[in-house]
């Protein structure tokens, strides 16, 4: 009966070394955003979008977009072709002045490391279906 009783106990602290461990880790569940270390920063690899479409006035989803380097941003022309153009370089590697998507394209970028400070890159956004364009779009890196 002896037995029985450390075998419980030993599988009842297995488990609680166990628990112990999923909570070190942060509790972290499957599909949340992967982190890497970059000089001192915890900074979070995240993939997102920005739509573009055409609605009297060509528009982005997001006209201050944060992202983060390393990630990857979907850019998506939802209704109509759209074409962007960075006004002081490009945020993605490599970097391209002038975007062109068709509509419905769907393409991804990276974004590159610019540095240790917040870079903002201004945008010119246009549709060929619109008569105005969003006012001042930009991509945010830090």
């Amino acid at each position: 009966m002896a037995k029985k009783k450390t075998a419980k106990k030993k599988a009842a602290q297995k488990k609680a070394v166990k628990k112990k461990a999923v909570k070190k880790q942060g509790g972290k569940k499957k599909g949340t955003k992967a982190h890497k270390k970059s000089g001192g920063k915890i900074l979070a690899a995240a993939v997102s979008e920005i739509t573009y479409k055409c609605a009297s006035t060509c528009t982005a989803s997001d006209r201050r977009a944060h992202m983060t380097p390393g990630s990857t941003v979907y850019l998506h022309a939802l209704n109509t072709d759209v074409t962007i153009d960075f006004l002081h370089g490009s945020p993605f590697v490599p970097a391209t002045n002038q975007i062109k998507l068709n509509q419905g394209d769907r393409l991804p970028f990276t974004v590159g490391n610019h540095g240790p400070n917040e870079v903002h890159f201004d945008y010119v956004l246009t549709c060929p279906g619109c008569k105005t364009s969003a006012s001042n779009p930009e991509m945010i890196v830090p």
